[in-house]
């Protein structure tokens, strides 16, 4: 018999996996922003990348957000906001 929840489970791995989406970011933040930042420093959830860094960091960061996503989106983590 067909079972549809065996199907399914193939497709649940599909894409890369939360700790290879920071070190994606992290890499990412520091070809374009020069920043060395710990995985500690950032929470990815839902397509939203959350840095728990101080402000002067977060505004670089925000100034370069078009730029981040797009490269981003480019290596293959789906962003759909930075905060």
């Amino acid at each position: 018999m067909f079972n549809i929840k065996d199907y399914l489970d193939k497709f649940k791995d599909l894409g890369l996996s939360n700790k290879e989406n920071k070190e994606i970011v992290l890499a990412t933040v520091y070809s374009l922003l020069k920043l060395k930042l710990s995985s500690d420093s950032l929470e990815i959830k839902d397509g939203v990348i959350i840095f728990k860094v101080n402000s002067i960091i977060k505004n670089s960061i925000y100034i370069k957000k078009t730029i981040l996503m797009k490269e981003l989106k480019q290596k293959g983590v789906n962003v759909y906001e930075i905060r």
